[in-house]
């Protein structure tokens, strides 16, 4: 008996410290910040630097087409941004604003739910104000983490439209499956909770789920989709898993949806 108490002291004290590693470290299990950044160097002169007030924020603005209107990117998780600008502004016919996020690239910070957040209010901010964009030009697209931001961003602000792939309902869902055994809901700083926006979002959203996802199951996205207040539409792209969903035709698909909302204000 003494040997089974000792045990179970064992295995509660080793539980307790890994409750205080997931809460002290959660940042690292969510944001992956490539270690060498790639900056293309055809968009050197499209380089941006935004200044807030807890960072410095450094990406690109590429504003070379004439009453078209303007995607604001915001990217996954492990993803470099750098990387993914060339396919976006050779195959979409917009103007795109693509930010690193805090720590990644060559942007100053600390990446968090509340930080990402901050940032793209101040970016949408930064294109009504400084570059005098309106609301009904403006088009918001998030990738994996970057659908959260995208969903929060839309709750925010006024828009013609939403594009998201891959899209979560909540990291904590998430978290809650893959760690059963710990109150993750006490533990979360940032839930990135999708599902608490989008009831409030009446702009139209365009879905894109992967239709071998492994990361993010089609059933948490779906519930994303259906909470969502807005039109919207989705679509399954087949033999894609979560990394490979940008291909061309999805991005063909992205360019109609642009197109027929913009048509709906000429």
């Amino acid at each position: 008996m003494n040997l089974l108490i000792k045990i179970s002291f064992f295995i509660f004290i080793l539980w307790v410290l890994a409750l205080i590693l997931l809460w002290a470290f959660q940042e690292k299990f969510i944001f992956f910040p490539p270690k060498n950044s790639y900056e293309p160097f055809e968009y050197h002169k499209s380089q941006l630097q935004l200044t807030t007030k807890f960072a410095i924020l450094e990406g690109w603005y590429i504003n070379n087409k004439v009453n078209k209107s303007t995607v604001i990117f915001f990217d996954g998780n492990a993803s470099d941004s750098g990387l993914r600008l060339a396919m976006l502004e050779q195959n979409l016919d917009v103007n795109l604003l693509v930010m690193h996020y805090r720590g990644y690239g060559r942007s100053t910070g600390k990446p968090s739910q509340k930080a990402l957040f901050k940032d793209a209010l101040a970016l949408y901010d930064w294109l009504i104000k400084e570059q005098k964009i309106p609301p009904h030009q403006i088009f918001i697209m998030g990738y994996s983490l970057g659908s959260g931001v995208a969903t929060y961003l839309a709750s925010q602000r006024s828009i013609q439209g939403v594009i998201l792939m891959a899209p979560y309902a909540s990291i904590r869902a998430l978290a809650k499956q893959q760690y059963p055994f710990f109150p993750i809901g006490l533990l979360l700083r940032n839930p990135f909770d999708s599902l608490k926006y989008a009831p409030k979002i009446n702009s139209s959203a365009l879905f894109f789920l992967a239709e071998n996802d492994q990361m993010i199951p089609k059933q948490e996205s779906m519930k994303l989709y259906q909470s969502w207040l807005g039109e919207k539409q989705i679509q399954i792209i087949t033999d894609t898993s979560h990394i490979n969903i940008f291909n061309l035709m999805v991005l063909d698909e992205i360019n109609q949806f642009i197109i027929n909302k913009s048509k709906l204000i000429d």
